[in-house]
């Protein structure tokens, strides 16, 4: 695909509630706690009511509020419904 052309050029514009600094700011914090040994990070969003769930083993992974949140090697039968957060 050639990207040369300006017209192949994609623009999104949404409303978004943080700004691009405070996005990095959580990533980073995340990166910091997993270089730090943690073995999973959960970020909540309470607006559309959904869990990042970071770890080094895995991708990130976002969970909407229908979801189990659940940790199986550490937390073993646990699990709870991330809009059970929000209540």
């Amino acid at each position: 695909m050639d990207f040369s052309s300006s017209t192949q050029a994609a623009h999104e514009q949404t409303e978004c509630q943080i700004n691009f600094a405070e996005l990095l700011s959580i990533l980073v914090k995340i990166a910091e706690y997993l270089a730090a040994g943690v073995q999973y990070v959960v970020v909540l969003d309470p607006d559309p009511q959904i869990a990042l769930v970071s770890s080094a083993e895995q991708p990130p992974r976002i969970l909407g509020p229908d979801e189990e949140l659940k940790f199986p090697d550490l937390l073993g039968e646990f699990r709870v419904v991330v809009r059970r957060f929000f209540e």
